[in-house]
């Protein structure tokens, strides 16, 4: 099976006033492995972080429990409020699914000198269309949403993708 993928980039970027939300500045059109119809989202002109809903069904959190230890982490998650401590950096991946609805997921949110690693979604109904790559070294956590991604001590690099790479 082939699956979902953008044929299009929204150049995906920091919002110019609201600098804590996003925008794209392009259509993107992508096609949905479970549907194999294309669609394509207008260029979205402010996308309002903090107001964004759920994870798509196919994508609830995952948390998983080491054997060497009893400590719980979650590898996948949405990326609504996620609160970045400070030292830690994160991927978090932009996605669309058929009614044009923008999603946001996080990987496991981690220290500066361990490797970030995106999350791993079943984008069967979504298709991802850029990536977030966020890191806080401002002194305190950070909230993605609500978070200026130019402050000092933040780096906010955006990538617009066709699908997401693998780690």
């Amino acid at each position: 099976m082939v699956g979902s993928r953008c044929f299009s980039t929204g150049i995906l970027a920091m919002h110019a006033s609201t600098k804590n939300d996003v925008k794209t500045t392009g259509a993107v059109a992508f096609s949905l492995a479970d549907t194999g119809a294309i669609y394509s989202k207008a260029a979205t002109a402010q996308i309002d972080i903090s107001g964004l809903g759920a994870s798509h069904s196919n994508n609830p959190q995952v948390d998983i429990t080491d054997d060497s230890s009893s400590s719980t982490r979650t590898v996948r998650q949405s990326a609504v409020a996620l609160s970045v401590a400070d030292d830690y950096h994160v991927y978090i991946l932009f996605t669309l699914d058929s009614g044009g609805t923008v999603r946001v997921y996080a990987g496991e949110s981690v220290a500066i000198t361990a490797t970030a690693k995106r999350p791993e979604l079943d984008l069967s109904a979504e298709a991802c269309f850029g990536q977030l790559y966020l890191k806080n070294e401002t002194g305190g956590a950070i909230v993605f949403g609500t978070a200026l991604l130019d402050a000092s001590g933040t780096t906010a690099t955006f990538t617009n993708l066709s699908f997401p790479p693998s780690d």
